[in-house]
């Protein structure tokens, strides 16, 4: 029974971030499908979109600075604690 728990957390954890990412403005939401879902490096992004390489790392970090704040309000809401503690996206 707890690994189907464990299965619901898991897929809830992943909605949520779904969500979250799909509510990134472009161009951030474009830049964090290629590098996260696509897997593309930053020096692919920038060849693919012709721009700086400086300038995709810099959307990254932007987009990825949104979404932990995005995460940690919802933590701070009345689900706090359904989303993993904390674990998603940690800073680095």
């Amino acid at each position: 029974m707890e690994k189907s728990a464990e299965l619901l957390e898991r897929v809830e954890t992943q909605r949520m971030l779904a969500d979250e990412v799909i509510a990134l403005r472009e161009p951030y939401r474009s830049t964090i499908v290629l590098h996260y879902v696509e897997g593309l490096s930053s020096a692919e992004i920038a060849r693919r979109l012709d721009l700086a390489p400086a300038t995709v790392r810099q959307r990254l970090k932007y987009a990825l600075g949104e979404l932990r704040a995005r995460i940690r309000a919802r933590e701070a809401g009345p689900n706090a604690g359904v989303i993993g503690g904390g674990r998603l996206l940690n800073e680095e």
